[in-house]
């Protein structure tokens, strides 16, 4: 059996996060279409760069940049733009562990421990340290990465 490889499994993450983030939605298609809003980031096809979205005024939405990039149909559309949701944070992780049952185990065990600039969380023999100085999960080490999606792929 291959192993995956380190974008396989980030693929793997963001999805399982988006989904459990977004309980409400019946497919993955229809969780990152919920994520669309303030932190979203899309992929414009045309201009071939990401955008993070700030706000929405008046049924546009805006960058950072205070670039109007289009009506919530023109993003949908998939012909222009490819939403890949909001950013992957701890708090959004740990929804996606509390979503497989994972979180309970871990508060009620207390098996936690914050030093320095880290959180470190142990879940069954598996264990996790989250450098808190990097807010994503794809700016946490490989090693975090792939616990992370052991316990998201492999409950």
């Amino acid at each position: 059996m291959t192993s995956k490889t380190l974008q396989q499994a980030q693929e793997e993450n963001r999805k399982a996060i988006i989904i459990a983030n977004n309980p409400e939605a019946q497919s993955y298609e229809e969780a990152l279409h919920d994520e669309l809003g303030f932190n979203c980031v899309v992929f414009s096809k045309d201009n071939c760069y990401y955008e993070k979205i700030l706000y929405q005024d008046e049924g546009l939405y805006w960058t950072e940049q205070s670039c109007a990039i289009g009506s919530r149909s023109d993003i949908e559309d998939p012909n222009q733009y490819k939403i890949i949701g909001k950013p992957l944070t701890l708090d959004r992780t740990l929804i996606a562990l509390h979503y497989i049952n994972y979180t309970k185990h871990f508060l009620e065990s207390e098996e936690y421990i914050i030093d320095d600039n880290f959180i470190s969380l142990s879940w069954d023999g598996i264990f996790i340290k989250w450098d808190l100085t990097k807010s994503t999960l794809e700016e946490q080490s490989e090693e975090t990465q792939r616990q992370v999606n052991k316990l998201l792929t492999e409950a």
